[in-house]
């Protein structure tokens, strides 16, 4: 007996552009973003049966998993797309996470012209908001050649398949990848191996292109598929 884990995405909008430009304090309570959080930030209590406070990672810390995204070509259907790429590929690596234990995911953003941030797509961060991922709103974006630590609390009930992915500009239709919280205990039947199968759209027009909602190089022949 098999078991296939469907997963589907979709390109998500994002309240962040990919060129602009985070402040000189990208860190954040509880992470780290090529520098440590801002020295006056108050103090965070910890919240019930959860977290203590702030951290900040040295040189000697080692996280649980290490994603790097990039910006580079990619060929799909017969066809060549400039694309944001998650350890080199599109879906990115399966990320498997204990739930009730903090897991640590690094991200380095490896691009040098875009921004970027990770989302853990149907997990609720009520524990660590500040890694929810959403640019200028839960977290300042990764600028370029930075990274930050993600610090993921799936709780006991929140086993499960999810997907998570860049919350900057269009970046989420190449930007992403599964996520599953493993069982709480035994699983509820019997099964031979788990096999996932993710979905998502693909689109002919770079991101920059899609973002503008214009269609003028469409129009004027400036980009044409490259045919196999």
């Amino acid at each position: 007996m098999q078991t296939v884990l469907l997963l589907v995405s979709s390109a998500l909008s994002a309240l962040a552009q990919p060129g602009w430009t985070a402040p000189s304090h990208p860190g954040t309570p509880g992470s780290q973003s090529g520098g440590p959080p801002p020295s006056s930030h108050p103090s965070w209590g910890p919240p019930p049966g959860e977290y203590g406070p702030p951290q900040t990672h040295n040189s000697s810390f080692t996280p649980d998993h290490v994603l790097r995204v990039t910006y580079a070509n990619v060929s799909m259907g017969c066809e060549s797309r400039a694309s944001v790429l998650v350890n080199g590929s599109t879906p990115g690596p399966e990320l498997r996470l204990e739930p009730g234990k903090t897991s640590w995911v690094r991200v380095y953003n490896d691009m040098t012209q875009y921004n970027t941030t990770i989302h853990w797509h149907g997990l609720s961060q009520r524990t660590a908001q500040f890694s929810d991922g959403t640019p200028s709103a839960s977290q300042w974006p990764i600028p370029p050649i930075h990274f930050f630590d993600y610090e993921v609390h799936p709780e006991l009930n929140d086993s499960g398949t999810y997907f998570y992915h860049s919350h900057v500009g269009f970046q989420a239709v190449s930007a992403t990848g599964p996520l599953i919280i493993e069982d709480n205990g035994p699983p509820p039947y019997a099964y031979d191996e788990e096999r996932i199968i993710q979905f998502t759209d693909y689109f002919n027009k770079t991101d920059t292109t899609i973002e503008k909602g214009s269609w003028l190089h469409h129009s004027l022949g400036l980009e044409k598929p490259t045919l196999c």
